[in-house]
């Protein structure tokens, strides 16, 4: 049976988007699933052997070294994943140099056969592609489970039946939204405070148009 592997929350962002992209192109399905902070990635398909991925030495906070995930690739899907890893780390970092990768998926050598550091322009270039290709992951996820759930079950993960009374900018172009209860009066100072939920940065919200009239509340 073809093994399905469960990675903890304790990767790096950069160890998840790389490894996102590799089993995108070897055609592994892969995925994250559960919360901001239980979050796990799986590789293979759902009816596989389910193994749990630990790190060699969980001592250290659970954290998986790079050779210890290439090692369990070569493994379990003969991905030899080296390179990628190597050349997504920044500058300042020590590469592991894979000679048995071809010269163009190598990283680059000084004139004594050294790993160069890789640059911050060269570094962002790599990771954006990664963490939007995470971010896809999670919304996809994300929609997915919410699909599945009632309203009071939704309630109770979250915040529904909200409505949009204020928009702002924010830093670097963002817009900000303030978000108020759809129950209780249109504006003013009574407005019914938030239930208690479990929202932190960085959570993946959906913000749908309101089904009211055009001239309505937004």
């Amino acid at each position: 049976m073809a093994p399905l592997l469960e990675f903890p929350p304790s990767l790096t962002g950069r160890q998840r988007a790389v490894l996102h992209e590799l089993a995108g192109a070897a055609g592994i399905p892969h995925r994250s699933l559960g919360d901001t902070n239980s979050r796990v990635l799986r590789l293979g398909a759902d009816d596989g052997n389910l193994i749990q991925v630990t790190p060699e030495d969980a001592g250290k906070k659970n954290l998986f070294t790079d050779e210890e995930l290439c090692r369990t690739l070569l493994k379990h899907f003969q991905i030899d994943a080296a390179s990628a890893l190597s050349e997504s780390r920044p500058t300042g970092s020590k590469w592991r140099l894979d000679t048995r990768h071809p010269a163009s998926t190598r990283p680059k050598q000084g004139p004594t056969g050294e790993a160069v550091p890789m640059t911050i322009d060269a570094f962002v270039d790599k990771m954006l592609p990664l963490l939007d290709m995470e971010r896809d992951a999670e919304m996809e996820q994300s929609g997915e489970a919410l699909g599945k759930l009632s309203a009071a079950a939704a309630q109770a993960k979250g915040l529904c039946n909200l409505r949009c009374s204020d928009v702002s900018g924010g830093l670097l172009g963002r817009t900000l939204l303030t978000l108020v209860s759809n129950k209780g009066p249109a504006s003013g100072k009574d407005l019914l405070p938030l239930p208690a939920h479990k929202f932190g940065p960085h959570d993946i919200v959906a913000v749908r148009p309101s089904k009211g009239e055009a001239g309505g509340a937004p």
